[in-house]
């Protein structure tokens, strides 16, 4: 295995995590750029 794809492993269990996380908070969550667009919510 070489190293991108053990980054790109890392990478899939981290958002996996992350999405876990952000989905499962009670109440309103959103992720906003600099600018102001909403770039997801919950």
């Amino acid at each position: 295995m070489d190293k991108l794809q053990k980054v790109k492993i890392i990478l899939r269990e981290s958002e996996r995590w992350f999405r876990a996380i952000f989905n499962q908070t009670f109440g309103f969550l959103g992720l906003m750029r600099l600018m102001g667009t909403l770039m997801e919510e919950n």
